[in-house]
């Protein structure tokens, strides 16, 4: 009778430890969520090429051709807010199947071509000075 009670204590043991674990879990996803969630929208577009950056509103619908190191192509474009790279002649496209940012502190990266697309907030900014 003994044995059964002992087996018993350390599988509720485990069950306990299992619930705290995936309350644990569970919380710290709603942070990460929570964190997302709250990222502002961005008011203008840095484009980096060779640490040369260019900026632009995020407002005004515009299309950017990028040519960059080892004869680079890329084309940006802003529309409707957001912004995403249209066009590249890099191998591997990761790039252009990006999808379409809008928020402080997004980011598109050509890493073959050397090009950094991040979109910026200028409320953000004040902040942080």
């Amino acid at each position: 009778m003994k044995n059964m009670n002992s087996k018993r204590n350390k599988q509720h043991t485990i069950l306990i430890g299992d619930i705290v674990i995936l309350i644990a879990g569970l919380l710290i996803s709603l942070i990460v969520l929570l964190c997302g969630i709250s990222r502002k929208a961005g008011d203008r577009v840095e484009i980096t090429v060779n640490g040369k950056v260019e900026i632009y509103a995020l407002a005004d619908d515009e299309t950017i051709p990028i040519s960059s190191k080892q004869n680079g192509y890329n084309e940006v474009v802003i529309e409707d807010g957001k912004v995403y790279m249209k066009e590249a002649n890099c191998r591997d496209q990761i790039c252009v199947r990006h999808k379409a940012i809008s928020k402080n502190g997004e980011s598109i990266i050509c890493l073959p071509h050397g090009v950094y697309v991040e979109v910026v907030s200028s409320q953000e900014k004040e902040i942080d000075n």
